[in-house]
């Protein structure tokens, strides 16, 4: 469904360190929407009754249903910008 690249789990792992509350799990959801899509990304968010729920890499995601589809030969990877790593979900859809 989806891959982490190996610069992704440290960024990963610090997110769940650092969430503050027991009840929130490591989630992929939606941001928006682009011209190829939704804009997705990974957070930590309540699960809601409906998510579904994959293991990669070593980590239990929350997928949030109405997002599951995009996330098909999607990879998770640290990028580099002006504010330091973040977590990028790369997907497989453009805009035209």
């Amino acid at each position: 469904m989806f891959e982490l690249t190996e610069d992704v789990k440290p960024l990963l792992a610090e997110l769940t360190e650092s969430a503050g509350q027991e009840t929130l799990r490591l989630t992929l959801c939606s941001s928006g929407t682009g011209c190829g899509g939704p804009i997705l990304k990974v957070d930590m968010r309540e699960p809601l009754e409906d998510d579904l729920e994959e293991e990669a890499g070593g980590f239990t995601f929350r997928i949030r249903r109405n997002i599951h589809k995009n996330l098909e030969g999607a990879v998770l990877e640290a990028q580099d910008t002006f504010w330091g790593k973040k977590i990028r979900v790369r997907t497989t859809y453009k805009c035209l």
